[in-house]
């Protein structure tokens, strides 16, 4: 049983760098021809926008990614179960993605996002689609491969539209737009197999409630440790001052904000070692079901040596990866 259970940890783990390296080789892949069409300023514009949406993505979020995962997970074996967990996460989830639905439409009503107002009515769909992000349920029962296939699928969809439809720098909108609708399609898609996955619940047995103080009490470390990867783009695009002349498409000078351009460039190097990190950071997705049930189990000592383990795994891998990429990197 335990070797069996060593087997699921390492293919999930497989599944699971497989599938965080094509989110992180989606852009890699567009990007020489992205950066050609768009230039640096048009990359840049999209890297500051998608920060500014990702607060809001985290507060539709609240701590329910972990969360969710590990409740399901508790719950392995028992269809019941964790049917009326996933519909009262998902019903509780709808209530904070509304919230912050209605502050984003808000600020996008008085003007509050300026030159890229365009950008950030069109990346309202990103918060829609945090509210269809059912992933938590296959994480929970440990079915990577699932998510896997058909995100694949959708992703390699939205690369061909972006080479279909990107065309000039005045496209950066249907840039972001591609990227968007990528997103809610790989969410849209999980959806398919709930009929397998679950079984029918009354809403009468649902208890929403029960969930709203543990996932907000996991709220304030995930926003601990999604912050710094976000907020460094955020303030080079508030902080960094000036704008530079250029030609467009059309040979008419445009005016570029020398903050979009240096986002452009600091999106790409941050692609590189996101996709490093990658490698490293799957391990510890894989594993939150797993010692989830666990505990839920009462299996303490395989609880202590999983993590015992994971420990050796990461520094195994991110040390060297850590060193290399200094080795690597150009000296200024």
């Amino acid at each position: 049983m335990e070797s069996q259970n060593r087997k699921n940890v390492k293919k999930n783990y497989i599944y699971n760098v497989i599938y965080q390296l094509f989110v992180l080789l989606t852009p890699l892949i567009t990007t020489p021809y992205v950066s050609r069409v768009l230039g640096s300023a048009g990359i840049g514009q999209y890297s500051f926008t998608n920060s500014l949406i990702t607060y809001f993505i985290l507060l539709s979020s609240l701590g329910f990614g972990y969360y969710a995962q590990r409740e399901i997970a508790k719950e392995q074996g028992d269809k019941t179960a964790q049917s009326k967990t996933f519909w009262e996460i998902f019903i509780a989830r709808l209530g904070s993605v509304s919230i912050s639905l209605l502050i984003y439409v808000l600020l996008l009503l008085n003007g509050a996002f300026g030159d890229y107002q365009q950008l950030m009515w069109i990346l309202i769909v990103n918060i829609i689609a945090s509210a269809f992000d059912i992933t938590f349920l296959f994480q929970g029962n440990e079915q990577f491969g699932i998510i896997v296939l058909r995100n694949v699928i959708v992703k390699i969809i939205g690369i061909a539209a972006i080479f279909i439809f990107v065309q000039d720098q005045a496209d950066v909108w249907v840039y972001v737009l591609c990227n968007s609708l990528i997103l809610i399609g790989s969410n849209l898609s999980l959806w398919t197999r709930l009929p397998a996955v679950l079984s029918k619940v009354k809403c009468s047995e649902l208890n929403v409630k029960r969930h709203i103080i543990p996932t907000l009490r996991l709220f304030i470390p995930t926003i601990a440790v999604s912050v710094y990867t976000i907020l460094d783009k955020t303030l080079i695009g508030v902080l960094i001052p000036g704008t530079v002349t250029g030609v467009g498409e059309d040979g008419l000078e445009i005016i570029i904000k020398i903050s979009d351009i240096e986002n452009g460039y600091y999106e790409q190097s941050d692609k590189l070692v996101k996709m490093v990190m990658t490698v490293v950071t799957s391990l510890g997705t894989v594993m939150i079901p797993r010692n989830s049930q666990e505990i839920a189990s009462g299996n303490i000592d395989r609880f202590k040596e999983n993590i015992y383990r994971a420990l050796q795994f990461v520094f195994f891998l991110g040390v060297p990866m850590t060193f290399g990429m200094m080795a690597v990197a150009q000296n200024v």
